[in-house]
């Protein structure tokens, strides 16, 4: 039944057939929006995706039994959908309701403002500090290593968790959406030869995580205080907190325009390797970081 009404719909009204249609696209899109990075619920959607078809071609078929399956089948999986991911689901929620549907560039300029005066401190007091973001590839393997949190960026937050004093001032922080997602992660080392002596283990893991995903890594010296930038494999060393902002915003801006022009959620050139194996984590997780 459901396939002929939608059929004398786009005939005689299709103007308001295809608003209505716009309209479940974008409230699909923000109920996929949270889980877009998760495996397991793209697994999900997947699967629900499958039993669309499904229960399309038995309607056009008139096969009743299989299309009372699929619809109970499917809300088991909307059910389970929703009990699993309450807390993606409900920082959403907050999300719209404290910034509205669409996130303006604003947002992101707080974000490296409260960044920009945590790198500050960090370099001022010679707190030594990893930290990546996350842009469009997954740093999950790197987070598994770590401690898993999920708390607003602020600068006292960063100054707490590098403090020398600290369980995890040894490790790295992971940021994604503006958020602290884990603390104390072992991020992959470069196999570069870096002729430096000045470049530790902190900042050979922060080229490294960079070669691997589409991150970018910012870290701070506990010897000199020295702000160090890396992207794509490469690191901008000695720079002036002001320009370390000034680099980021403009990677994060040339970033966004390539997705853009490409049309692509994912860059699949960057796409992280992988190579590295449980074992090679393991060892650098004891391993202090300089």
């Amino acid at each position: 039944m459901g396939i002929p009404i939608l059929a004398n719909s786009l005939l005689e009204r299709p103007w308001q057939t295809g608003i209505e249609f716009l309209f479940v696209l974008v409230v699909a899109w923000f109920f996929y929006r949270p889980f877009r990075k998760s495996e397991e619920a793209r697994t999900y959607f997947g699967v629900m995706l499958g039993l669309l078809v499904i229960a399309v071609l038995a309607e056009i078929s008139g096969l009743t039994v299989i299309q009372i399956v699929v619809r109970y089948v499917g809300l088991f999986f909307v059910v389970t959908l929703i009990v699993a991911y309450q807390p993606e689901i409900r920082r959403t929620m907050g999300e719209i309701a404290n910034k509205g549907i669409f996130f303006f560039s604003g947002n992101r300029a707080d974000f490296l403002d409260q960044l920009e005066e945590a790198v500050r401190q960090l370099a001022a007091k010679r707190f030594g500090a990893l930290i990546a973001i996350e842009r469009r590839v997954d740093l999950r393997s790197a987070l598994e290593t770590g401690i898993s949190i999920d708390a607003r960026f602020t600068p006292e937050l960063i100054l707490t968790i590098f403090h020398p004093r600290t369980a995890l001032h040894d490790g790295g922080i992971i940021l994604r959406d503006g958020r602290v997602r884990g603390a104390g992660c072992v991020f992959p080392l470069t196999q570069k030869e870096l002729t430096d002596r000045a470049l530790g283990l902190r900042h050979r893991a922060a080229i490294g995580i960079t070669e691997e995903s589409d991150a970018m890594a910012i870290s701070v010296s506990e010897e000199t205080g020295q702000i160090c930038l890396s992207h794509k494999g490469i690191i901008e060393r000695n720079l002036e907190v002001e320009e370390m902002k000034k680099r980021l915003a403009d990677l994060l801006q040339t970033r966004d325009e390539e997705l853009s022009e490409e049309g692509v959620s994912v860059a699949e050139d960057e796409k992280p390797k992988r190579s590295q194996d449980n074992a090679t984590l393991a060892s650098t997780a004891t391993q202090r970081l300089t």
